[in-house]
This record gives C-alpha cells, sequence and structure tokens, in this order.
C-alpha cells in the first residue's frame, strides 16, 4: 500500500462528507447539518488536546472545552456543554484500559497513501500503542439511532482498513486494529 505519515502542510484537508440526498436543499438541514458538523470538529479538537491523565480521571479543563468550541463559533451554554457530554462519552471502558497502559498516543495523525496509482489522504483520530498492540481509534460524533449503527460501521469499515494498514506501515508492518467510537 505503501503508506507513510507525513507532516501536514497548509494545503491539506479533509473534505467534509455529503449526503447527495435531496435533503442537502433543505436550509433548515443545512443549519442543522452545518451545527453538528461544528459541534463535531470541537469534540475531535477536545479529544486531541485533552491530556491522556485528564481523559482517564474525567477531568477534561472547562476552559479547553471552551476554547475548542468557540474555535467554531460555538458559544451558547447548552452546545458547550454538549461538546464536553460527547468528549466524555469516548470514556468508553475500553478506551480508557488502552490509554491507561499505553506507550504512546499519537492523535490527529495525517497519512498520504497511493492505492491503485491514486493518492488517498486522510487523518487519524487517535492511534494508541501499548506493549502488545496498536489501536486506531475513530470518534464518531453521528446521531443516529441504535437501529442504524451496523448500518453505518458498514459505511466506516473501508476508511478505518486504509487508517490501519497506513498504521501498520509506519509501524513497521505491526499489525493494527481499528475501532469505531460513537459518541452519541
Amino acid at each position: 500500500m505503501g503508506a507513510r505519515f507525513h507532516a501536514p502542510s497548509s494545503g491539506d484537508a479533509l473534505e467534509p462528507e455529503t449526503g447527495g440526498t435531496d435533503r442537502t436543499e433543505n436550509a433548515s438541514y443545512r443549519r442543522a447539518r452545518s451545527r453538528k458538523a461544528l459541534v463535531g470538529t470541537a469534540v475531535h479538537a477536545v479529544l486531541a488536546r485533552a491530556r491522556v491523565p485528564e481523559i482517564l480521571e474525567d477531568r477534561i479543563p472547562p476552559a479547553l472545552v471552551e476554547t475548542c468550541a468557540a474555535e467554531q463559533g460555538i458559544s451558547d451554554p447548552a452546545t458547550v456543554a454538549e461538546v464536553l457530554r460527547l468528549s466524555r462519552a469516548a470514556r468508553t471502558p475500553e478506551v480508557l484500559a488502552l490509554l491507561a497502559s499505553a506507550t504512546r498516543v499519537r492523535r490527529e495523525v495525517p497519512y498520504k497513501s497511493f492505492e491503485d496509482g491514486v493518492l488517498v489522504e486522510g487523518v487519524i483520530d487517535c492511534l494508541v500503542e501499548t506493549p502488545d498492540r496498536a489501536v486506531v481509534l475513530d470518534w464518531k460524533t453521528d446521531d443516529i439511532a441504535p437501529s442504524g449503527r451496523e448500518a453505518r460501521e458498514k459505511i466506516y469499515r473501508e476508511r478505518m482498513d486504509r487508517y490501519a494498514a497506513a498504521a501498520a506501515a509506519a509501524l513497521g508492518g505491526r499489525p493494527v486494529e481499528s475501532n469505531l467510537i460513537f459518541l452519541r
């Protein structure tokens, strides 16, 4: 696959996914989608910047949450509280166990790979290395019903496989697991 990690340049960015449905033509849907995207970006920023002990001990600084929210234009207290709630939702038993045993934690790790001659770029939310394994964690703030989660996981599976392959290549071929962490 030829994957490698790289330092991001000013031109590197991920394009937002679009649903491709006529719902996107509805102004209220676009506003709601935009708000959810801003909340998701703020949550990712909190999880990227919070120190591991702060996450483990459930003491993410309110100032960090407020700053990450403000960077997305979020100022109303209810939405800032939602950013904190979703950030705390990342504290699943599995994530806490991984972080507690981590020898290295890297967040917002950009990568590039070539697949069939096509450049593929992405950002790995969190790569956790422990003495016995490496795991890619991908935070998802999608607002979906539990009954729709399996279908959504299938949509993300190809991307998760890319993340794991890129991380494995960067770690010298070490096997890497990948896990989606739904925060809603």
